[in-house]
């Protein structure tokens, strides 16, 4: 940890952090049950779906904290659409409870003005920019709420838990350049988001319902309710590989896919014989997510890694160059062809030449590929065999995406 906190304080030096005073009275203690007596009135609330209290739970734990209320005493509506003014209601809300400054909102009655005041506070308070996001009645889009809810907490509220790289419909190289995607990523890599079930995508351009805002407004007030998100989505892809990974002579295994970087730490034991470090997409800066090369006697793994969370790393290709370590099934550098199609009979291997890569100006060394398929599709080992395709030089495992 420390060898990987050395290369990001070197890399980040030119930024610095400014905490208010009031950020430093700030708490996640002050969210407490204050307002029990509001979920129970709701007549709307279907208990047995994913946001009931027979699941989840959301829209009871939103409303417990005195953050959410309905639409009248006994409807919540969770079906439906979120309204803009709502939205930033709430963050002023989150804002408010964390500082303990609920006073400094003056509520109006019930009317067409009853959002003045938290437009006030949101300006004032650096949630919301003096010209808005939009018109105040209209239903907030995702993006524009991941903005507001991005700004309700300070940094030090939305440390990074998840070393996402990318979202795949809140790319940086779309020609439509998506609205408030760094307040997407500060979100997704604290845990507060995590995007549709199957593939983790924002839809950032559509309206959210009442009961997604619930199940965010938890993540933001509750640490522990904070999501790990287990997979890496990289360029529109899922890309993960958990059972691929090496072992070394004394027994720890390191795995492909997202993990502690103590993990890492454990298995190399020593400091590397060279580190090199990019930003991806070519920018650095204090949300920024890096791309590391770490290498070592017979072996040097890529991993990403957010500034803000190097606590975890997403492993994303490893090679090795020596004997000093084998992938799992004990297979390593300096095997024999044969050995290699021994220990893959019956399974698919895959032969390429040796050739010119016209593309990357190189020459590719002869190598036989295996690709899994099953719940692993994007994951491959490469093994790259010396001239006379005899014996396997260079094992390569990593993540293939088609989308490169």
């Amino acid at each position: 940890m420390k060898r990987l906190l050395v290369i990001i304080m070197t890399l980040s030096m030119s930024l610095s952090l400014v905490v208010t005073a009031s950020a430093a009275e700030g708490s996640f203690n002050h969210f407490i049950v204050t307002a029990p007596e509001v979920y129970p009135r709701f007549q709307d609330i279907d208990q047995s779906k994913w946001y009931g209290a027979e699941r989840q739970g959301v829209i009871q734990t939103a409303c417990d904290l005195g953050i959410l209320n309905g639409m009248s005493s006994t409807q919540f509506l969770p079906e439906g659409n979120l309204r803009l003014n709502e939205a930033v209601k709430i963050a002023c809300m989150v804002h408010s409870i964390y500082y303990g400054t609920q006073e400094d909102i003056q509520e109006l009655p019930g009317g067409k003005d009853w959002a003045k005041p938290y437009f006030a506070y949101a300006v004032e308070n650096g949630i919301l920019p003096e010209e808005g996001l939009g018109e105040e009645t209209a239903y907030a889009t995702r993006a524009q709420m991941a903005y507001l809810f991005a700004h309700c907490l300070p940094e030090e509220g939305l440390m990074g838990i998840n070393p996402v790289a990318a979202i795949s419909d809140v790319a940086s190289y779309e020609v439509e350049a998506v609205q408030y995607a760094q307040e997407i990523f500060v979100l997704y890599r604290a845990g507060v988001l995590t995007g549709d079930a199957e593939d983790h995508a924002f839809r950032p351009r559509d309206t959210i319902t009442r009961a997604e805002t619930a199940a965010i407004v938890t993540r933001l007030a509750i640490l522990w309710e904070r999501a790990k998100v287990e997979i890496f989505d990289k360029y529109g892809v899922t890309a993960a590989c958990p059972e691929f990974g090496i072992t070394n002579q004394s027994g720890e295994v390191l795995c492909m896919g997202q993990q502690p970087y103590a993990v890492l730490q454990a298995f190399a034991d020593s400091e590397p014989l060279e580190s090199t470090i990019m930003a991806v997409s070519g920018e650095y800066g204090e949300n920024a997510m890096l791309f590391v090369t770490e290498t070592w006697e017979g072996y040097s793994v890529n991993y990403y890694v957010g500034q803000m969370s190097p606590q975890e790393i997403y492993v994303d290709s490893i090679t090795l160059t020596g004997p000093e370590v084998t992938i799992l099934n004990g297979l390593g550098v300096g095997i024999s062809t044969e050995e290699l199609l021994a220990a893959y009979e019956g399974e698919e291997l895959n032969y390429s030449p040796s050739q010119f890569v016209g593309d990357f100006a190189y020459w590719s060394d002869p190598y036989y590929s295996y690709q899994p398929g099953g719940d692993y599709p994007w994951c491959f080992i490469n093994f790259i065999m010396d001239e006379d395709t005899t014996h396997i030089e260079k094992i390569r495992m990593s993540n293939l995406s088609p989308a490169l």
